[in-house]
């Protein structure tokens, strides 16, 4: 209990020195529920101080503890607490499920003001989560509770939600008197962090009502207050934005660099991948903000700028030597189990309709449980202590990086506008640019890409020379756009390495038109996460080295190509001379074979179904005779190979999730360490990739690197299908 004063005091010191005497003594005494309860409160403690890996490991403690010894209310109160902590990493479906849980459990256990705690979590949790309706109905749900109970603190917090949806419905005058109501209660209470969180909520109702000189006051007041805790950075940014606003870039930049150094340090700390992706949810204004004030003539410094949140997860992986989610056998088994029933069931027909959405409903439930168990279990394995700070990038080390007549090229996108840094040669060259209604025309140049897939063999015949007319108008006009003016910068460079931002990820650059030719007729192209990530891989071997090459295709009833594929490829290979070839066919290609065989091989093929999975990207897919192998199995091998080939349907991308985390099945072998990856960005035809893939693996077995093997490759078919359709979705991802 003093500890826990303390804690709201504010004075986080004396309060972990309470709370961790108090854990020692109930663990030496053997009392489990106090000592659960002390690791509980040490959790909330860090929660305060904005240390979230350190409140992760400590709360999550206390729950598991208490779940098996605890009384129902301290049960609840411990899972309120781990709530909490999730909410504060921007894991809001998890926030979600366990604020449901306790504001179900308050009712049952007829306890109102936890209920109206565990409601006011909830609407904030749905108010982030952009379900404004159902959080205004929570919000009042817990007004109502408050209100009976007299609790002004909760009432105030009640206040502050409302004057932050009153912001987002543009109704300024409301949110201002609603945060300052909160404000003056919050402050009354000595609670500083939530007082904080009212001012800043008031400054920017007054701005919105074009008060600027107050707007400042309050955020200035309030930075004064949070001297020492989070929301100081929250602070910061606030005051940047201003100083930028007025032309005061010195000082807007210092105030954004305090800012990103703090959100770094706590990205960076957590334990779990996925976690330090969500954190990055909110953050992204204040990184954009940092490419936004670097100065324009120092290449170097806005590259490291673009870097400073680009693919920062994936780079951590690989810096730590990767971060898998590993299943053990008895859970993979079940999702296996699942998801064969699920695709019987769907075989079926009509008449498996309703069985099939109840296996679904099972697959997706144990997919969750598996995602917790292995998340609590890496929260549990954890180092108690925050992280040292990790290397900056050095736009130098890039530079020395790259082989003579080989271009790095970064994009970063802020609505419609673009700037590009050009690292070649010995400098670092800065490029901007603009696309019109970028995101829309993203939009219909996909649709245009993938017309030829619905369209009947007759009917594609018949209509090809405007569907390729079409899809070229727009790949002209986005070369022009977006890769035109980087071309003077590009003088005597033969390969470039595109490390797209945001939307451009599911740009095929090679297709972009330039002029009478498609790119790839001037340049070797390969993509890359980042500039980080790129130098973090290792270099792949000499292409004629020898070694293994294990070739597997599983294309059932769907796809009756694949055998043919798998088989052109084995007699290039074999014809080529580039070491033993391995095939595994339709019921030999399963997941042991591959698990077994896969981390020996130098070139890995797989040819099969792939199925790409936006709602839980670890579960995108490849499958299998007997079963599905993830994103997450793919980044759990460890891998010897130089280059792995996807050769499937969508398996660059399945969403571009906070950080410009781009998560599809390739990120899988990137992060477990293989150097190259050749991916698809949509869903490709099977006659036309076994022909592809025929090409690319002639060119391989004559030398050509991976990027240069798929240019040829790409060429030769496009001269017989000319649709970018059949011929531009595959890219190298990585050192290609």
């Amino acid at each position: 209990g003093l500890g826990t004063t303390l804690t709201w005091l504010f004075d986080f010191a004396e309060a972990q020195r309470i709370h961790e005497r108090a854990c020692h003594r109930a663990a030496m005494h053997g009392f489990p529920v106090l000592e659960a309860l002390a690791r509980g409160s040490l959790g909330q403690l860090e929660l305060y101080r904005g240390r979230h890996a350190l409140a992760l490991k400590h709360t999550q403690a206390g729950f598991e503890r208490l779940r098996e010894r605890g009384d129902p209310q301290r049960r609840l109160d411990a899972q309120r607490m781990l709530a909490d902590v999730y909410l504060a990493v921007g894991l809001l479906p998890e926030a979600m499920e366990n604020f449901d849980a306790v504001a179900a459990t308050s009712r049952t256990l007829k306890a109102p003001l936890e209920h109206a705690w565990a409601e006011i979590r909830r609407a904030q949790t749905l108010a982030l989560m952009g379900r404004l309706e159902v959080a205004g109905e929570a919000l009042a749900t817990a007004r109502r509770s408050f209100s009976t109970a007299s609790n002004a603190v909760g009432l105030a917090l009640a206040d502050l939600l409302d004057a932050r949806l009153a912001l987002r419905d543009a109704r300024a005058a409301h949110a201002l008197d609603r945060a300052s109501a909160a404000s003056a209660v919050l402050g009354q209470a000595g609670i500083v962090s939530w007082t904080v969180e009212a001012e800043l909520v008031a400054a920017d109702a007054l701005l919105a009502l074009g008060d600027v000189v107050t707007a400042r006051q309050r955020i200035e007041a309030a930075h004064a207050q949070s001297a020492g805790l989070p929301e100081a950075a929250t602070c910061d940014l606030a005051l940047a934005r201003l100083d930028e606003a007025d032309g005061r870039l010195d000082s807007a930049r210092k105030g954004i660099e305090r800012a990103a150094a703090h959100f770094e340090r706590a990205r960076s700390a957590l334990p779990v991948e996925d976690m330090r992706i969500a954190f990055a949810g909110d953050k992204e204004a204040c990184f954009d903000a940092l490419v936004r004030l670097a100065p324009r003539n120092d290449g170097p410094a806005l590259l490291c700028a673009m870097e400073r949140s680009r693919a920062r997860a994936l780079a951590d992986a690989l810096r730590r030597g990767g971060e898998a989610l590993a299943l053990p056998d008895d859970q993979r088994s079940r999702l296996n189990w699942l998801h064969q029933q699920w695709m019987a069931a769907l075989a079926a027909g009509p008449a498996g309709a309703t069985q099939a959405a109840a296996i679904r409903h099972r697959l997706l439930a144990e997919e969750k449980r598996c995602i917790a168990a292995a998340r609590s279990a890496r929260i549990a394995d954890s180092a108690a202590t925050e992280p040292s700070a990790e290397r900056r990038f050095q736009a130098q080390a890039l530079l020395q990086a790259l082989d003579q007549g080989t271009a790095f090229v970064e994009y970063h996108v802020e609505g419609d506008h673009w700037t590009a840094c050009v690292a070649a040669g010995r400098r670092v060259q800065v490029v901007q640019g603009e696309v019109p209604r970028l995101s829309q025309r993203l939009q219909e140049l996909r649709f245009q890409l993938e017309a030829p897939r619905a369209a009947a063999a007759a009917t594609l015949q018949r209509h090809l020379p405007q569907l390729l007319q079409r899809v070229k108008q727009h790949l002209a006009a986005l070369y022009r756009d977006l890769f035109a003016p980087l071309e003077p910068a590009l003088d005597g460079v033969e390969r470039v390495v595109i490390a797209p931002h945001r939307g451009l990820h599911h740009v095929p650059f090679a297709a972009l038109q330039r002029g009478a030719e498609a790119l790839i007729g001037r340049f070797e192209l390969s993509m890359a996460p980042s500039a980080t990530v790129w130098m973090s891989q290792r270099r792949p071997g000499e292409p004629a080295n020898g070694g293994t090459a294990l070739l597997l295709g599983y294309g059932g009833d769907l796809l009756p190509q694949v055998r043919a594929e798998v088989e052109a490829i084995a007699g290039v290979l074999q014809r080529g001379g580039t070491g033993s070839v391995r095939v595994l066919l339709d019921d030999g290609a399963t997941l042991s074979a591959l698990q077994s065989q896969a981390p020996g091989a130098r070139i890995v093929h797989l040819a099969c179904h792939a199925q790409a999975r936006a709602d839980n990207p670890a579960f995108s897919a490849l499958h299998l005779a007997d079963g599905v192998f993830t994103l997450a199995d793919a980044a759990a091998l460890r891998w010897q190979a130089d280059l792995v080939v996807l050769s499937a349907c969508e398996t660059a991308i399945s969403r571009i999730a906070p950080g410009d985390e781009v998560q599809g099945l390739s990120r899988g072998f990137l992060a477990a360490g293989v150097p190259a990856v050749v991916a698809s960005l949509w869903s490709v035809a099977d006659g036309a990739t076994a022909v592809l893939m025929k090409h690319f693996y002639a060119a391989l077995a004559q030398g050509s690197r991976p990027a240069a093997a798929l240019r040829a490759a790409q060429q030769a078919l496009a001269a017989e299908q000319p649709h970018p359709f059949h011929w531009a979705a595959f890219s190298v991802h990585g050192r290609g």
